[in-house]
């Protein structure tokens, strides 16, 4: 499992999901690009069943995220069931969903006193209310307790399937399943037993010599403050250079790391790259041009020019550009 240090992540993640009805049936959360970890109860609610089944329904689940700014709708359907006490569903998403990212998954042990916070749907809030609180300990039946502080809003019904973010270890600690009425007490079932490895097989952080990728931005640490540099001059100034020498984390820095946290403010970011037989800065100068001087036209946009023939010694660039 791997963490993500930036707590934002939990908005771009967070989904509503609705009934046949158009009524709010519970929550639930990315855990990859595609798939969305539900309670299997909610998923039942949503297609309106009348009691309790053993193997996953047909059809597809209506769906949105709440905390986007565009509140981006879409279908998923089941790919992964599991009723009884784990109460696990895994959606597919019928189809990509713009600015939504994955929440990481932490390790949901010896997480006492750590604090949380979950977004949930409970009656007459549609809109959804954030519960802070305590963690506790596990339990018996293998679930986690937690304690919602007060005064202040509970976990209650409407919770269901939300993820459990411990501000402590800084991801997704777990699902929450169930809450005591009228008590502050509820449960939530730990990331470890949230995954299923035949649907979402476990990936590996480690890249060796290959550079990060914004797919892989979840194992991507210890740059934030490269991030952040980079990202305060993007605010500043219209073009900014990351240079440096071969191999020192330019392409991790600016994929993983910039692109990466600019989709997570909802920027619209494109990324260019050299190709063969032409000048990486003629590449950049057609680029610019068309964002900078929009009214030049063909005539006046600079013509790429051919490469040299590259020594035997060479190596890629140096430097990388992103717009």
């Amino acid at each position: 499992m791997a963490a993500e240090w930036r707590s934002d992540v939990l908005g771009t993640s967070q989904v509503r999901i609705r009934s046949v009805d158009g009524d709010v049936a519970g929550a639930g959360f990315l855990v990859a690009a595609d798939l969305v970890c539900t309670c299997a109860h909610v998923v039942e609610e949503a297609f309106d069943l009348p009691a309790p089944v053993n193997e996953a329904p047909g059809g597809s689940v209506n769906l949105d995220f709440p905390l986007l700014s565009a509140r981006p709708s879409a279908r998923a359907s089941v790919v992964s069931w599991r009723h009884g006490g784990a109460d696990v569903a895994l959606l597919r998403l019928d189809r990509p969903v713009e600015g939504a990212r994955p929440a990481g998954l932490v390790d949901g042990t010896a997480v006492w006193k750590h604090p949380f916070r979950v977004f949930g749907y409970p009656n007459g809030a549609d809109h959804g209310v954030w519960v802070l609180g305590t963690l506790r300990a596990g339990m018996a039946a293998g679930l986690l307790q937690m304690e919602a502080h007060l005064p202040g809003p509970r976990v209650t019904e409407g919770f269901s399937g939300s993820p459990v973010w411990d501000d402590a270890r800084g991801g997704v600690v777990g699902m929450t399943i169930a809450a005591h009425r009228g008590e502050s007490t509820a449960y939530l079932l730990p990331s470890a037993d949230l995954i299923d490895e035949h649907t979402m097989p476990a990936r590996c952080p480690f890249q060796g010599l290959e550079p990060f990728t914004e797919e892989q931005s979840e194992f991507f640490h210890g740059r934030d403050a490269d991030t952040t540099r980079v990202m305060a001059a993007l605010q500043q100034r219209p073009v900014v250079l990351v240079v440096g020498p071969s191999g020192c984390g330019k392409s991790s820095l600016i994929r993983a790391g910039v692109l990466s946290r600019l989709r997570d403010e909802s920027v619209s970011a494109s990324e260019l790259r050299p190709v063969p037989g032409t000048r990486a800065t003629s590449v950049l100068a057609r680029a610019l041009t068309d964002v900078l001087e929009p009214g030049l036209g063909e005539i006046g946009s600079p013509a790429p020019r051919a490469a040299p023939p590259a020594p035997s010694w060479s190596t890629r660039p140096a430097t990388t550009s992103a717009g």
